[in-house]
């Protein structure tokens, strides 16, 4: 089986790393000189790994502070990755289809765990869908907030991160969405 470069197997060594010394967010690194020689390679591949860390938002660098870990956001990868999965109508559609089966397996979890505050960010949702509908617009941010209140209902921090990755890929795809009545009908319908 294929050979993983140099910098993948230094993150990888990395990440492990992180995780055995037990560093959290807003916790600081080691330098990358006393990385380089723990994990046996150059101060540039740690550097590069670091900033594979960084581009992804697990990290922030500074002259003074060095590298200091960040809660991990997806949205930020889904800003990267969208470019490359997105490309076509048909890409969309299964996007869609994605979303709700996403969507259709937290129902249970938000049944039992949705507050009355949880359901009622959901009304508000729907009521802004309404309103950008009778405007003649595509419900493009009253659906971002239903779909964002249904994760939040689930009050599960992981589903809540995989749940933003989804939307941020469609809040890339709606820049190309035509504005439709029926089609902001139909979300109602479905909400």
């Amino acid at each position: 089986f294929a050979r993983q470069p140099l910098t993948r197997q230094v993150l990888q060594s990395l990440v492990q790393n992180i995780a055995a010394r037990g560093l959290m967010a807003d916790d600081r690194l080691p330098t990358e000189r006393e990385l380089a020689t723990e994990l046996k390679v150059s101060r540039n591949t740690v550097r590069e790994a670091l900033g594979s860390l960084e581009a992804i938002g697990a990290l922030t660098r500074s002259p003074k502070r060095g590298a200091v870990l960040k809660p991990v956001d997806l949205s930020a990868l889904a800003g990267i990755s969208q470019v490359f999965l997105l490309r076509s109508a048909a890409d969309f559609d299964e996007l869609l289809v994605a979303r709700r089966a996403f969507e259709v397996g937290l129902l249970p979890l938000v049944s039992e765990n949705a507050t009355a505050d949880d359901f009622a960010k959901m009304e508000a949702a729907n009521a802004m869908i309404e309103s950008e509908v009778a405007a003649g617009w595509a419900p493009i941010e009253g659906d971002l907030a239903f779909h964002a209140a249904i994760l939040r209902a689930s009050h599960n921090p992981f589903l809540i991160q995989f749940g933003r990755l989804l939307e941020e890929f469609f809040r890339a795809a709606r820049s190309r969405v035509v504005p439709s009545q029926a089609k902001g009908h139909r979300s109602l319908k479905d909400h």
